[in-house]
This record gives C-alpha cells, sequence and structure tokens, in this order.
C-alpha cells in the first residue's frame, strides 16, 4: 500500500515515536506495553524526511507461533515514511500490497496524524486526486476505529491467505531496501 501526503508546511511536529506506535497500534496488550522497531526518529522526519516504525506482532500473545518462515515478512509488515523531494510529498507505504488489518489500521491512522499536522492532502492514487483529511478519515473510519483486539484479530484470520507481493514503489530506495530498514 502506498499513499501520498503533501507537503503543505515545512517539518511537522509529530508525537513521540513512542506515543505514535501507541496510537497506530496500541498502547499495551495483556498489561504489558507493546515493544515495536523503528528506524528514525521525530527528527530524522523533520530534518532528514524518513521514518520507519514497525510492530512485531510475535510480540502479542494471541498471535500464533509460526514455524515457517515465508510469510514472516508479515509479521514485521510496518510502516514506512519517506519525504519525496521531487513531488514535495511524504510517501507512505507498508512494505507490502496487501497488509494484514493491524497493519493497515496503522498505516491510515499514521497518514491521518500525518495529514493532520501538515495540513494536507492525501493521495491514494499517485498524485491523481487528493482528499482532505476529513475525507480520508472518513473512508477509512472502519479501520481507523477498529479495535486493536478485532484488528489483530481478523489479521490472525487473513495471515494464511494474504498476498505477500512486495511493494513495487520501494524501487525509489533502490536495491539496498530490506524489510524493516536500509542495508
Amino acid at each position: 500500500m502506498e499513499y501520498w501526503v503533501k507537503e503543505q508546511k515545512r517539518a511537522p511536529v509529530l508525537p513521540y515515536r513512542k506515543a505514535l506506535a501507541h496510537m497506530m497500534w496500541t498502547k499495551e496488550v495483556n498489561g504489558k506495553q507493546i515493544q515495536y522497531s523503528h528506524d528514525g526518529s521525530m527528527e530524522t522526519l523533520r530534518d532528514d524526511g524518513y521514518i520507519m516504525i514497525w510492530y512485531p506482532k510475535w510480540n502479542d500473545p494471541s498471535w500464533p507461533k509460526h514455524t515457517g518462515d515465508q510469510k514472516f515478512r508479515y509479521m514485521t509488515d510496518g510502516i514506512n515514511c519517506f519525504l519525496d523531494h521531487r513531488v514535495n510529498s511524504y510517501r507512505v507505504m507498508t512494505n507490502h500490497r496487501d497488509a494484514l488489518t493491524v497493519d493497515r489500521r496503522a498505516f491510515y491512522r499514521f497518514i491521518a496524524i500525518l495529514g493532520e499536522k501538515l495540513t494536507s492532502l492525501i493521495s491514494e492514487d499517485h498524485g491523481q486526486s487528493w482528499l482532505t483529511v476529513a475525507e480520508f478519515r472518513l473512508r477509512h473510519a472502519k479501520e481507523i476505529n477498529m479495535s486493536y483486539s478485532e484488528a489483530m484479530k481478523q489479521s490472525i484470520s487473513e495471515f494464511d491467505t494474504a498476498d505477500e507481493t512486495v511493494e513495487p514503489m520501494l524501487e525509489f530506495l533502490g536495491e539496498h531496501y530490506v524489510l524493516g530498514g536500509l542495508s
């Protein structure tokens, strides 16, 4: 999944990445704070135009133990955000076209937060058309308003049939792109 958020004002001030991860996924599971991974920070988003945040789902006890690594990538699918200076927009993407519900929910929440902080427009079709943040929130209200536990439950049921196709737009990162970070 790839959406663009038009840069209307420079240097968005977002919640600190831990608070942001909590807003995207959840703050705690079974009374324990979630553990998430990241590359970059609010400072790198402001200064260098990138941040990546992903949630290792195996930290949630409801996630089934998976022995094979063929679909392991889905367990670490996260949100990647890069400022594309060519079009003055942030490219926000998941690693796979078919993100699981729990990550799609986090993805939509991140885009809405970024869009609000940038007072900007959002494109779901590579800049062909643009939505306001309110229109975007309305279009994706089901996932944005879904509880974490409901999203996780749906993701578990989707896991075995999910399409593993990696997003082709990652080409702009070149051959050095590695799932969840840069090599």
